[in-house]
């Protein structure tokens, strides 16, 4: 995979109003939160894979957050299929 390719992408960051927002949508919603966090991590993971090859590192970032609980099932699905990866609690 070409590193073009990687830095073409475009991505909308929420700051945390916006995510605050979108965590009370979903409370409301009724979905528990080890099921979000679950299915945010195993995205973070499959878009891992789609993007880069199974030989690179790679380095996960975790704050305390929610965003940093799915980081972490990001990192250990990835840890699982084989993938070589550190996480650092920021």
């Amino acid at each position: 995979m070409s590193s073009e390719r990687l830095t073409s992408w475009h991505l909308r960051l929420f700051d945390s109003q916006e995510m605050a927002d979108v965590d009370r949508a979903t409370d409301r919603d009724g979905r528990p939160f080890g099921e979000l966090v679950a299915t945010a991590g195993r995205a973070v993971a499959a878009a891992v894979r789609q993007y880069a090859q199974p030989t690179q590192r790679i380095a996960v970032l975790a704050g305390p957050g929610n965003n940093g609980a799915d980081a972490r099932v990001a990192a250990a699905d990835l840890i699982e299929g084989g993938w070589s990866v550190e996480v650092y609690a920021v």
